[in-house]
């Protein structure tokens, strides 16, 4: 029963759709990584978000790095960066991700420490995407059972009883 209602879930989502949230959470999970290495080494965040997007500036989707970027390209004041938090904290594409986007605002804001904040994101992003790839294989029996009772089994039914039905029909004959 559980299968059947993983099936359905799936079904109600285009593919196209599950594959660019897959791409944009992947992204995120990147670069929550690199920057948590920024911000370990003693960088500020002003300084370690630019950094990082333009190091990992072809590994990302359009989507995600217009988003992370925002409507500047540059980082001109410490305002900048809280903006672009505050802007991904309502309007990120992804509104599950908008909660994480809101907590490093908050924490930007108190002047706390990020790493914590950064490296709690990029775990539940993780947990997200391990949760994800268990249903993935829960269904994928009920999925390989369909491709079975579609294309092998038929084929096989031919094969062994086309010869004993033109058997059966030249002794008729």
């Amino acid at each position: 029963m559980a299968n059947y209602k993983i099936l359905l879930k799936r079904l109600s989502q285009p593919f196209y759709l599950q594959w660019e949230q897959r791409k944009y959470r992947y992204g995120l999970i990147c670069f929550f990584d690199s920057l948590a290495l920024y911000l370990k080494a003693g960088f500020s965040l002003s300084y370690s978000w630019p950094e990082t997007l333009r190091a990992l500036e072809g590994t990302f989707s359009p989507e995600l790095l217009s988003d992370l970027r925002g409507t500047q390209a540059q980082f001109s004041a410490e305002s900048d960066l809280g903006g672009l938090l505050l802007d991904l904290k309502n309007n990120c594409r992804n509104v599950s991700y908008r909660m994480w986007f809101g907590i490093l605002w908050e924490l930007y804001l108190s002047g706390a420490q990020l790493i914590h904040g950064v490296e709690a994101v990029t775990l539940a992003l993780r947990r997200e995407q391990e949760r994800e790839f268990e249903m993935h294989c829960r269904a994928l029996p009920t999925k390989a059972n369909i491709v079975l009772m579609l294309f092998f089994l038929p084929p096989t039914f031919l094969w062994l009883f086309i010869p004993l039905i033109l058997e059966i029909l030249s002794q008729f004959r």
